[in-house]
């Protein structure tokens, strides 16, 4: 992102104020999604109930509006690590189960899609 010539494009395409928004945007789903991979596994019949999707956003943004770029990059680079970590740390028979396997995807590759630089 540091790297774009036409940083403010870029936000607009992705409908965020601030690049810090999008990683706020995504912390809060790579949390919300570990939370429901951990639920699944302790109760294979756990039903998720999703939240709305612009209100949990808007909540998200707001929690974090007062943290400094610097300090948000750290957070999300530190989730990032823990999300990898809880990947690895899960059982393999975790990835039969498709609520979780859904999930991953998501969080990981489409999530990482739809807020692609380039």
């Amino acid at each position: 992102f540091d790297a774009l010539e036409n940083k403010d494009e870029f936000l607009a395409k992705q409908g965020f104020e601030r690049f810090e928004d999008i990683l706020v945007h995504i912390i809060g789903w790579w949390e919300e999604g570990t939370k429901i991979v951990k639920a699944v596994l302790a109760d294979p019949s756990f039903i998720y109930e999703e939240p709305d999707t612009d209100k949990f956003n808007a909540e998200l943004i707001a929690r974090y509006k007062t943290i400094r770029s610097t300090e948000l990059r750290n957070i999300f680079e530190g989730k990032r690590i823990e999300l990898v970590n809880f990947v690895r740390e899960i059982p393999e028979s975790a990835f039969e189960n498709k609520t979780i396997e859904n999930w991953l995807a998501m969080d990981v590759v489409e999530h990482f899609d739809e807020h692609a630089i380039g």
